[in-house]
């Protein structure tokens, strides 16, 4: 006989496992739909941050000029193709002493390049961050945003000129004759002179005096460098390099002189070049950067040290110094007067240095114009040209061995095509179609080519003549133009197009066709500095915002 009351216990058990389970299912269902939500969300989050990663779009620049003209710079600094074509906008929102203010760039740039936005803004700027818009699908849209960068406030220099007509500039004759463009007659030699300034000529400065002599067949006995207001020279050399530092230069204005003493068929006799140099005093709130000296050379692992002179600001404001390379902020000195401080580079290239100085409520109150310096490897790479052609090998040094006469017709005659690349002269030329002959567009020299941009660029010690243009940036950044005579081109002397915080140092720009240099709305941020410029058919200078975009002018003789 069945026991009745054990089969009731054992149906009991069932049903309450099977309760029991039907509350977990339950349980969990509602665990699940409390924690699903922000799961999702997280996932979005984690899946947008993602995104932005991937795609990088960075502000660069920021600057406002005395005309309330504000230039914001970005760049376009990682992403894909199909991440590109997603972009339904980049916005960049200023802070300023008031508030908040966006403003809406019409254009993206490709990876890898630059773009300007520009707009009237009559408050104080502060900083500036980007809001970078994808289209994610299905109507949906994502925002990224990006780091913020300080923003800076400038003037256009007093000594800054514009001309717009040919009838305002002076008349300059052709390249001096004792330097012609044509070497290796026999006759006089060539003997030029070159003067830079430690500080950008403001004084007390060291001024660095060069001669590059050809010889054209003369032996060169001695070359001497004079002030005009001594009976003496300032120093007599019998060999070469013929370079002179004159230190603690004041304020004033001086005419500066070379004398090449040479014999040539058994006859001694000399020839003499000049030049006039302007020593001027430091502005009320200024910062200059005093070491290092403007367009010096360093190698790997080398000390730089950084130090700056301030003038006009009382030092009990006073609280740090900034140092910055190519812009990004390395060191901060706080050690009254000269705040020094020492970089160590680890790369070889070519670097802006530059200066920034906070009070203490860490507002910017002055900052200096940039210094170029050259970092060497301990095992350069040293190229020898001899004839046109593309520079493409990154942070090698380009060594030309003698003039180059270029096909006007093949192209520029040389193309720089890579990063961190040096161009050294040594004096010589490039020479298109004759003197005063030339008819086209090309130019002699290409930095970049408008699809990729190129950095860290040095040409210096060239002299580029009878080109459609002399030398034309197109897309290059952080790069030093130092002493290069650009002369007798069909357009212009220099074209900056598309191209920001570039440096045209201590060079020459005379009669070209149009411009002496030509800098259309799309580049900003570019120094020229210790400029011999005049006798251009349409001008000295074109520039579409006046320099309020953030060019700037210092110490040119026009």
């Amino acid at each position: 006989m069945k026991e009745i009351g054990t089969d009731k216990k054992g149906l009991s058990d069932v049903v309450t496992t099977v309760l029991i389970i039907l509350l977990v299912i339950v349980a969990i269902g509602a665990i699940w739909a409390f924690v699903k939500k922000p799961i999702d969300t997280t996932t979005q989050r984690v899946n947008a941050e993602s995104l932005c990663l991937e795609n990088q779009i960075e502000p660069i620049g920021c600057q406002k000029g005395s005309d309330n003209a504000l230039s914001v710079v970005y760049r376009y600094t990682r992403g894909n193709t199909a991440l590109y074509s997603s972009i339904t906008g980049v916005q960049a929102q200023v802070q300023g002493a008031s508030g908040a203010v966006s403003i809406q760039s019409n254009e993206n740039p490709e990876i890898g390049s630059s773009k300007t936005i520009l707009q009237s803004y009559a408050d104080t700027p502060q900083n500036v961050f980007l809001i970078t818009t994808y289209e994610t699908g299905a109507g949906k849209t994502q925002t990224c945003r990006s780091v913020s960068i300080s923003c800076q406030v400038i003037s256009i220099p007093a000594n800054a000129s514009f001309r717009t007509g040919g009838s305002n500039s002076p008349v300059i004759p052709p390249p001096n004759p004792n330097n012609p463009p044509s070497s290796g007659a026999p006759g006089n030699p060539g003997v030029s002179i070159n003067v830079a300034s430690s500080n950008g000529f403001i004084g007390p400065t060291t001024l660095t005096l060069t001669s590059a002599i050809t010889s054209n067949g003369a032996t060169i006995n001695a070359v001497e460098f004079r002030n005009a207001a001594s009976s003496q020279p300032l120093t007599r050399l019998t060999s070469s390099p013929y370079t002179y530092q004159w230190n603690n230069v004041h304020v004033g204005t001086y005419t500066i002189s070379v004398k090449a003493d040479y014999t040539y068929n058994g006859q001694t006799t000399s020839i003499i070049n000049s030049t006039v140099v302007t020593i001027r005093q430091a502005p009320a709130g200024s910062v200059v950067v005093t070491s290092p000296a403007d367009v010096s050379s360093y190698t790997i692992g080398q000390s730089i040290p950084l130090s700056v002179s301030i003038t006009g600001i009382s030092p009990l404001t006073l609280d740090k110094v900034s140092y910055f390379v190519d812009r990004i902020n390395v060191l901060n000195g706080t050690t009254y007067p000269s705040y020094p401080q020492t970089w160590r580079p680890s790369v070889a290239g070519n670097y802006h240095i530059s200066a920034k100085v906070h009070n203490k409520s860490n507002t910017i109150v002055a900052q200096s114009y940039p210094v170029s310096v050259s970092v060497a490897s301990t095992n350069p790479q040293i190229i020898d040209v001899y004839a046109c052609g593309t520079l493409d090998r990154e942070g090698a040094t380009y060594v030309l061995t003698g003039d180059i006469g270029a096909d006007i017709n093949y192209g520029a005659c040389l193309t720089v095509s890579a990063d961190k690349i040096t161009i050294k002269g040594n004096n010589h030329y490039l020479q298109g179609g004759g003197l005063g002959s030339q008819t086209g567009t090309l130019p002699g020299v290409l930095i970049g080519n408008g699809t990729r941009t190129v950095r860290n660029i040095k040409v210096e010690n060239l002299r580029v003549y009878s080109f459609g243009t002399g030398i034309r940036l197109l897309g290059a950044e952080e790069s030093t133009f130092y002493n290069v005579t650009v002369n007798n081109n069909n357009i212009n002397g220099f074209e900056v197009i598309d191209s920001h915080f570039n440096l045209i140092l201590n060079s020459t720009t005379q009669n070209n066709g149009q411009y002496g240099i030509y800098i259309p709305f799309d580049s900003v941020f570019n120094t020229i500095r210790g400029q011999r410029i005049g006798g251009n058919g349409l001008g000295d200078y074109y520039d579409s915002d006046q320099l309020d975009d953030g060019q700037t002018t210092n110490d040119n003789d026009i």
